[in-house]
């Protein structure tokens, strides 16, 4: 599978990379995408970096596991993916039926949480 730099036709010298976060991004786009952690996909559609060809894959994973963790905490991917722009949603509605569909994932969890937490609080001896 080829990377976001082969894809993108993008080879930044790694020289122009002064900062953490320039090197893990800059990491990240040499890796083929099928070795991109969770953590990598966060980072990368946090800062708006491949997102036609990173997106579905974090899709992927979210579809697998709603709350799809990198380093930051549980569901921080669902976060990433919903803050990309809405252009981009516009523009690729494939995907965006796909983040429709979790969205409705969600709300359904939360009716669900909703309905038993009251249930389990009162449990106190648990």
């Amino acid at each position: 599978m080829k990377s976001l730099d082969q894809l993108e036709s993008k080879n930044w010298p790694d020289n122009s990379v002064d900062s953490n976060l320039g090197s893990r991004v800059r990491g990240y786009c040499k890796l083929p995408l099928d070795r991109l952690s969770v953590e990598a996909l966060r980072l990368l559609i946090s800062q708006k970096i491949g997102l036609i060809h990173i997106v579905p894959i974090a899709l992927d994973m979210l579809e697998r596991d709603i709350l799809s963790a990198g380093d930051l905490y549980d569901g921080d991917l669902l976060q990433a993916v919903s803050s990309v722009d809405d252009e981009f949603w516009l523009e690729h509605a494939l995907l965006n039926n796909r983040l429709v569909e979790l969205r409705i994932e969600v709300e359904i969890l939360q009716e669900t949480i909703n309905e038993l937490l009251p249930k389990l609080q009162k449990r106190n001896f648990l």
